[in-house]
């Protein structure tokens, strides 16, 4: 609340207190981290810089500018952003809407900000980040979830070569392989 009693969203303390209690309640017990978890990874936008991330940046140290940039060019973000009617970002609406998004990342222990780049901390795969296509149905992506899961983090040979070639395209030609950037990954089942 603003001083006039109405409702405001500006923060009172500074988003690391908000991130500490964040991680706090997801070290707590299961239940709240399937919550918190549930919440925040079912929000477009979160999935959205997800993919980013992991997708178009592949590496773990990224540029805040490089993030502010290219976000919002991103093809997939684009695709959302109109089928959703939502005006595509300026540049100057990028710095305030992608700080938030990273700071989700943060909360959760996938990201480590900086005031200049953010560091990818952990490789999280879920159904989402899965899809060649958004046409896709995300039950064909949970199964290649499970299939990626029995063959990590390097096993690729004994995945399909149609499996093997969307990852590679998705996540980069190094994927399942001893040099790919991250060799262990938190697997979330159910969104």
């Amino acid at each position: 609340m603003n001083a006039d009693g109405l409702p405001s969203s500006r923060m009172v303390d500074d988003e690391d207190k908000y991130n500490r209690v964040i991680r706090g309640a997801l070290s707590e017990d299961g239940k709240k981290s399937a919550v918190i978890n549930r919440v925040f990874l079912n929000m477009h936008a979160v999935q959205q810089m997800m993919t980013f991330l992991y997708q178009v940046g592949r590496e773990e140290k990224l540029a805040r500018s490089f993030i502010y940039e290219n976000f919002f060019q991103a093809p997939f973000v684009k695709q959302f952003l109109e089928r959703e009617g939502i005006d595509e970002a300026t540049p100057k609406a990028s710095k305030r809407r992608c700080p938030f998004l990273l700071n989700i990342l943060a909360a959760l222990g996938i990201t480590e900000n900086s005031r200049s780049e953010i560091r990818v901390l952990t490789l999280v795969i879920a159904p989402f980040l899965l899809r060649p296509h958004l046409v896709e149905p995300i039950e064909e992506a949970a199964a290649r979830q499970d299939r990626l899961k029995a063959v990590w983090p390097t096993n690729a040979e004994s995945l399909s070569p149609d499996d093997v070639s969307i990852l590679r395209e998705l996540f980069g030609a190094d994927f399942l392989t001893p040099t790919y950037l991250f060799q262990e990954a938190t697997f979330v089942e159910e969104i």
